[in-house]
């Protein structure tokens, strides 16, 4: 379930985006999980992945 997680986030989240800091970062990857969360999830049809 880990490597699914990290293979997401090399998918989605990490194509075209900078970061300036490790804070820039952060707070750019809270933004994207709150989207991200609230998705639904086709295969279960339920909303968000629970992170």
């Amino acid at each position: 379930m880990v490597e699914r997680i990290n293979q997401y986030l090399d998918t989605s989240f990490l194509p075209g985006q900078r970061f300036t800091s490790p804070g820039d970062f952060n707070g750019q990857l809270r933004e994207w999980l709150v989207k991200a969360n609230n998705r639904t999830v086709r295969s279960i049809q339920r909303v968000g992945c629970g992170w």
